[in-house]
């Protein structure tokens, strides 16, 4: 039984296949032969029409790319902390497993510092709201840099790092779209 089912089953993708290659070439038969020089008339309406753009421009472009990199640091980080946990076994290689986590997150919230900075004094964004919302992450993201010394633990470090993360993607889903979305419409 199983084999006339996986025949027919065969069958109707081979039928399939050979459906859609008939369908292909008849309308590629329905192609005007490419000797001929062909003029369309233009329609009243269409030149009328403003020339529209391909893609409509999306403020703060560049800004919300730099967060979603950073989205997907904390997203790595993460990941490797978990990584981490486990692989973490005597004291002395959980000691330096901390080390090595600890210059990550640094990095990542370095980074974090340097793209809320350029939010903060950028000349595109029209209004206080964005920035002053910038400030208080920064200066979040500031004291976690000076409490990233004292954690002792990696769940201490994850702890601190998801607060980022979730600081970051409050600023973008409170502040940044809302006025995005203000802004294209």
């Amino acid at each position: 039984m199983q084999i006339k089912k996986r025949y027919t089953v065969k069958s109707k993708g081979f039928g399939f296949i050979l459906l859609i290659i008939s369908l292909w070439s008849g309308v590629n038969a329905q192609n005007l032969p490419g000797g001929l020089p062909v003029q369309f008339p233009k329609g009243a309406l269409s030149t009328g029409l403003p020339v529209l753009t391909d893609k409509p421009e999306i403020p703060y472009l560049e800004e919300l790319r730099q967060i979603q990199s950073l989205k997907e640091s904390y997203d790595s980080l993460r990941s490797e902390l978990g990584d981490l946990r486990e692989m973490a076994g005597d004291s002395t290689r959980r000691d330096s497993v901390l080390n090595i986590a600890k210059a990550r997150s640094r990095e990542v919230l370095e980074r974090e510092g340097t793209v809320l900075g350029s939010l903060i004094e950028s000349g595109n964004i029209p209004g206080k709201e964005i920035k002053n919302a910038a400030k208080n992450t920064l200066d979040r993201v500031n004291d976690s840099n000076a409490r990233l010394k004292e954690i002792n633990g990696i769940s201490g470090l994850e702890s601190l790092m998801d607060q980022n993360g979730e600081n970051l993607k409050a600023l973008t889903n409170e502040w940044i779209m809302p006025k995005v979305e203000e802004l294209r419409n």
